[in-house]
């Protein structure tokens, strides 16, 4: 993992990370990003991924009368994050990926 970038949301940083795994099938590295989320009061982290959505939630979101659909969405692994702040960390995930895999 290697740090990239802190955020402040509401008062509470979040770190985006850029990691690599070895893709199983194409046996080649890939990188992603990932986000650290700060602890809550219980005293857990929690982790932020980005997944890209399936060819049949984008379907649908297209038969229910939206223009424009999101490719990817962003999800937490450990605790609860309010939508408000997911979605802005959804875009600065998605502006990072696309950043790193131009590269």
């Amino acid at each position: 993992m290697k740090k990239i970038i802190s955020r402040k949301y509401n008062k509470e940083v979040y770190t985006f990370y850029l990691n690599e795994h070895v893709n199983c099938i194409t046996k080649k590295f890939e990188k992603y990003i990932s986000v650290k989320t700060p602890k809550n009061f219980l005293g857990y982290e929690g982790l932020i991924l980005l997944q890209k959505k399936s060819d049949i939630d984008i379907k649908l979101e297209l038969q229910s009368g939206k223009n424009e659909v999101e490719l990817y969405q962003a999800y937490s692994v450990d605790r609860y994050i309010s939508k408000y702040i997911l979605k802005k960390i959804q875009k600065k995930m998605i502006y990072l990926n696309n950043k790193i895999n131009t590269l």
